[in-house]
């Protein structure tokens, strides 16, 4: 059993403000962790002095983050790079980010809790870990091939334990020189670093009992004494139903794949033990996405002017030009080179953008020459970073691409759907997505709450299949909305007309004709989404309404 205490005195409350806790990320594919365990600090942990030590990131990336758990610590780390690819570097990197962080940002006597970026919060271990405050070292430990997995490690700075993590760090660089020993080692222990942590504290033997709960290590005269905790409690790596004994769970590297990557779970972690698990992760990944993007929108329209605009005249049927300048304070943000609307009407967002963006190339799609289209062609054409096209977006997008695939300057993609409109827009922005990793942000208008006196179905089916999306009535509206959009706001009244929250006599729910607004996510590139597939199949049928019914549930 381990102990837990019930009451604390007054030195336990100090010490539990002083815990810190390190995250090591390297590289991008673990960057896709963060949302999901800074979600999880955020609502089982909140007052956790949370450090994120980082490389190879890009800040763009760590803004859209930021937020989830504002009271982290982001520190770029400057490393060196090992030559060779692979896990056991990886793993190599995490063991230097921990040394540099114990060096550099720990006090003597601090304690420490080192855990992975694939991790979950369940629940704060503070109570638990206050047991084992005096220990060097707390590791953890399960049955089987494998019994160390050193993703989770307290311990406490001191000379003894920065020796040995001196020693990890440089025993671990040198065994990945010799590639057959790497592989050897990994086949015996699971990874290099594992195997290196085993022979510095030579506790081989004491890791294979299950009922060993504290060694006094002598492993090269470091001298140190070191605890056990179960996986199971501080470190489920297994794929199990949820625990109320479990305080972090691990979605250790045969859950990436599947997670991550697209891939499909494999015969030693199936999907039917892992559903719980993977909800619970799938759960905190979204909602983390989510805060982080609407955060980073509410920082951004503070910080953007109105561009100093002088369009002409509000086009009736138009983008607000509230919504108008949320679309370019987000692209100017997110350093979008090239835009692709698509649908541009009678060109007010059009030429929106051409005034606030002049840096951005502008590629203006619409499906046909005639009408409103050709008598504000003459106009739009003075703009000399657009250029209007005709034609059926889904055909012309791949061929622009293209076309400007050889420009590095232009790889950064931003794309504005007002047609086509509903499910079809939706559609269009899912193999965009799929298809063109370079876009960075994606924009649906008419995405109110309301349409026809109903619950709208677009917009479910929206909020549904894609993980970072936020839709522009998320925010709260203020007075400079209000005054961008007073243009809007005029005395002839019809069915078409707009006041707040009123489109003619129809109550819509949303403050204008909103735009979803997409930041596509790892997850958001590779899932082939079964909602998508199914509400295709159904539109336009009965069918349609029943299934947004069904994912309205508990929303209405």
């Amino acid at each position: 059993m381990i102990p837990l205490s019930t009451s604390y005195n007054f030195y336990d409350l100090v010490w539990r403000c002083q815990i810190k806790i390190h995250v090591g990320v390297f590289g991008e594919k673990h960057f896709w962790f963060l949302p999901a365990l800074l979600n999880s600090f955020a609502e089982n942990w909140a007052n956790a002095d949370l450090h994120i030590d980082y490389a190879e990131i890009g800040e763009k990336h760590l803004d859209l983050i930021r937020d989830i758990f504002p009271s982290a610590t982001f520190r770029l780390v400057d490393m060196s790079v090992i030559s060779s690819g692979g896990h056991s570097v990886r793993a190599s990197h995490n063991v230097q980010l921990r040394y540099s962080f114990l060096c550099d940002v720990v006090k003597d006597g601090e304690n420490i809790l080192f855990i992975d970026a694939d991790m979950i919060i369940h629940k704060s271990p503070e109570d638990l870990l206050i047991d084992f405050k005096e220990a060097d070292l707390v590791i953890t430990t399960k049955k089987g091939k494998f019994p160390l997995n050193a993703a989770v490690i307290f311990t406490r700075k001191n000379v003894k334990t920065l020796e040995f993590f001196r020693r990890y760090l440089i025993q671990t660089n040198e065994l990945l020189l010799n590639q057959s020993e790497v592989v050897r080692r990994t086949k015996v222990d699971g990874s290099p670093d594992q195997s290196i942590f085993i022979d510095l504290l030579g506790i081989r033997s004491h890791i294979k009992n299950p009922n060993v709960q504290e060694v006094y290590v002598v492993g090269q005269d470091l001298q140190m004494s070191c605890r056990v905790i179960p996986c199971e409690v501080l470190n489920q790596t297994e794929s199990v139903p949820l625990s109320a004994k479990t305080f972090i769970y691990h979605v250790k590297s045969g859950w990436h794949r599947a997670l991550i990557d697209g891939g499909k779970f494999s015969r030693n972690r199936r999907k039917v033990d892992s559903e719980e698990i993977l909800r619970l992760w799938a759960y905190h990944n979204v909602s983390g996405l989510r805060k982080g993007l609407n955060s980073y929108a509410k920082n951004i329209l503070k910080e953007q002017s109105n561009f100093g605009l002088k369009v002409r005249e509000y086009q009736k049927g138009g983008i607000f030009p509230s919504e108008m300048h949320l679309i370019c304070a987000i692209f100017k943000s997110l350093e979008v080179s090239l835009v692709v609307e698509s649908g541009r009407r009678n060109g007010f967002s059009t030429e929106y953008m051409a005034q606030s963006l002049p840096e951005v190339k502008i590629f203006s799609i619409e499906l046909d020459r005639g009408g409103q289209n050709k008598e504000r062609e003459s106009f739009l054409k003075g703009f000399d970073n657009l250029e209007l096209l005709y034609g059926n977006t889904i055909r012309l997008l791949p061929k622009i691409l293209k076309r400007v695939r050889p420009n590095p300057s232009l790889q950064n993609i931003g794309i504005v759907i007002d047609g086509p409109k509903g499910l079809r827009a939706i559609l269009l922005a899912h193999k965009i997505i799929k298809n063109h990793h370079q876009v960075k942000c994606i924009v649906i208008h008419d995405m109110r709450k309301r349409e026809l006196g109903r619950l709208s179905l677009t917009r479910a089916i929206a909020d549904r299949i894609f993980d970072r999306i936020m839709f522009s009535d998320d925010l709260e509206v203020d007075e400079s909305f209000l005054e961008l959009d007073s243009i809007v706001f005029g005395e002839d009244w019809s069915t078409d007309s707009w006041v707040p929250y009123k489109k003619g006599f129809e109550l819509v729910g949303s403050y204008g004709p909103t735009l979803a607004i997409i930041v596509p996510s790892k997850t958001d590139m590779v899932y082939n989404n079964r909602w998508l597939s199914l509400v295709l199949k159904l539109n336009g049928s009965r069918g349609a309404h029943l299934l947004m019914r069904f994912l309205l549930k508990g929303s209405t």
